[in-house]
C-alpha cells in the first residue's frame, strides 16, 4: 500500500465515522422531538381532566410521577414534592389518575414507564 492510499483510507475511514456520528445525532434530535410531543399530548390530557380548586391562588407547578402500563392505563399517580395545599395537590394527582389511559408516543421505543411531569394552573 502507498502512502497515499494508506492516507486516503483514514480520511475515508473519519469520514465514515463523522458521517455515523452525525446520523446518531439527528437520531436523537428526532427521539427528543418525539418524547416531547409525548408529554406534551400527555399534559394535554391530563390538563382537560383537572378541575382547579375554587380560591386556590397559588400558581407553584405540581410535579408528578407517573407509572404507567405499556397500553397507557396510570399506574400510579404521586407528587414529587409538595405544591401547594392538599386540595390544589390531591387535584391534580386525581386528574391524571382520571385521564388514563393516556396516550402513547408516536415512537413505541419512546415509552417509558415512569415519568416526571410538570403541570400548572390552567
Amino acid at each position: 500500500m502507498t502512502r497515499s492510499t494508506g492516507r486516503f483510507r483514514s480520511l475515508l475511514t473519519l469520514s465514515l465515522l463523522l458521517v455515523v456520528h452525525a446520523a446518531a445525532a439527528t437520531h436523537s434530535e428526532a427521539d427528543a422531538a418525539g418524547t416531547a410531543a409525548w408529554a406534551g399530548a400527555i399534559q394535554q390530557a391530563v390538563m382537560a381532566r383537572w378541575t382547579y380548586p375554587d380560591g386556590e391562588v397559588q400558581n407553584v407547578p405540581c410535579r408528578l410521577s407517573l407509572t404507567l402500563s405499556a397500553s397507557g392505563i396510570v399506574e400510579s399517580a404521586s407528587l414529587v414534592a409538595p405544591c401547594g395545599t392538599p386540595a390544589l395537590e390531591r387535584s391534580v394527582v386525581r386528574a391524571a389518575l382520571s385521564a388514563s389511559p393516556l396516550p402513547l408516543p408516536k415512537d413505541r421505543k419512546l415509552f417509558r414507564r415512569e415519568l416526571i411531569l410538570s403541570f400548572s394552573k390552567p
